[in-house]
């Protein structure tokens, strides 16, 4: 049995700040643009999926539609 503070085989530590990105791609979709829109709501707590996901234009996009996300991302 491993103590508290032990971390599992095949961890180690580290500060957050190497493992993070300081700042996420903030910019307007271009004119055009058509692609999945990722509200706070499509993410499912149980499975820490993404779910159902609605798809906006660059008309309809929500002004918080500005934070561009890739695979792989956590979120």
């Amino acid at each position: 049995m491993r103590e508290e503070n032990e971390l599992p085989s095949g961890w180690s530590e580290s500060e957050l700040s190497h493992v993070v990105v300081d700042k996420v791609e903030n910019r307007l979709p271009s004119k055009g643009f058509r692609g999945p829109y990722i509200d706070i709501s499509s993410i499912e707590r149980s499975s820490k999926t993404i779910g159902p996901v609605d798809f906006v234009d660059s008309e309809t996009a929500p002004t918080r539609a500005r934070q561009w996300v890739s695979e792989g991302d956590v979120l």
